[in-house]
């Protein structure tokens, strides 16, 4: 790219500015189950930007959810419920 020939470079840290954007969660488990409150919905998050690696089987989680309205995986530690039973 001849025309960044003799470009400054920054390092973002160094600015103060971070480069990445994460969906980060209190307690580093992601959310992936059915949202408290609200019949027939069904929420997927918090991936860290690791999220890629998961992609597969949460897609596939969050199709048996929304089709079969449960899953054949244990996913009680991913549950969305766990922070609304904390805060009260």
């Amino acid at each position: 790219m001849p025309a960044l020939r003799g470009a400054e470079a920054v390092d973002v840290a160094e600015a103060g500015a971070d480069a990445c954007f994460y969906d980060l969660v209190e307690d580093d488990d992601f959310i992936l189950g059915p949202v408290p409150g609200v019949a027939g919905v069904f929420t997927g998050v918090g991936w860290h930007g690791t999220g890629y690696k998961f992609a597969p089987w949460a897609g596939r989680v969050l199709a048996q959810l929304a089709l079969q309205q449960g899953t054949v995986y244990d996913i009680r530690r991913f549950t969305p419920a766990r922070f609304a039973s904390a805060s009260r």
